[in-house]
């Protein structure tokens, strides 16, 4: 007869299976996350350029009837300064310009929906009141119709800042790799969706659809080098 001398699990088998479980965990945990952060980015850079596409539609339009553009710099002597209010303008009649119309065909930017305005897990807004913070994933930047092509006109919720401008860095500076000695790193804010302080969206007014991560993030790298400035409109 054959005697078998089963053992369990000693304390000390326990405390390796941990910690190589918990070494698993903060390896593999910050690829996960890049990477959905990614495929988010992809989904609200599409997003993006359908907003955009649906503003360009909209002015196009308007331009045949003789109508002012729909830029946020064009419209804001309507009071409008704040991001919710931008695209509730957008979503409205044009006649009552704080309420969403439940009408579609007679938005002013017929192509717009709700839908639109938000990154992947945020609920969209539904009703016909003044849309809220709560339902959009961007912040829209103070341009106009004659502002160059490459300046951003929306940027994803969580930059931070309340302008954006063009990046003062020497050529030399950048091929040094001297990223981190320019001042004009794009700010970031940790708690707000989308992406938090990882990364960021943006769409250029003449419809270039870009992310980069935080690392990134300087003003060069949004609107190129030079000394234009633009405004970045509030979403609370």
């Amino acid at each position: 007869m054959t005697i078998r001398n089963h053992q369990g699990f000693t304390i000390i088998d326990l405390l390796v299976v941990l910690v190589i479980l918990a070494v698993l965990f903060f390896t593999v945990t910050p690829a996960i996350r890049g990477a959905i952060n990614q495929t988010q980015a992809t989904t609200l850079k599409e997003k993006g350029r359908r907003i955009w596409m649906a503003v360009v539609d909209a002015n196009i339009e308007r331009q045949e009837m003789q109508q002012g553009p729909l830029w946020p710099g064009e419209i804001k002597r309507k009071k409008l300064s704040d991001t919710p209010a931008y695209f509730t303008f957008l979503l409205s009649d044009g006649a009552t310009t704080n309420r969403i119309t439940a009408a579609a065909e007679k938005r002013l930017a017929l192509n717009l929906t709700p839908e639109m305005l938000i990154a992947p897990g945020m609920q969209p807004y539904a009703g016909t009141n003044a849309i809220s913070a709560s339902n959009l994933a961007w912040r829209v930047t103070e341009i106009t119709q004659s502002s160059p092509p490459e300046i951003a006109f929306l940027v994803s919720r969580n930059i931070g800042d309340e302008k954006i401008g063009k990046g003062v860095v020497e050529q030399e500076m950048i091929r040094q790799g001297a990223d981190d000695k320019d001042a004009s790193r794009i700010t970031l804010n940790a708690d707000v969706t989308p992406f938090g302080g990882e990364r960021a969206v943006w769409i250029s007014k003449g419809g270039r659809a870009l992310d980069a991560r935080k690392k990134q993030l300087y003003n060069r790298i949004v609107m190129g080098i030079g000394t234009n400035t633009v405004a970045i409109w509030k979403c609370e």
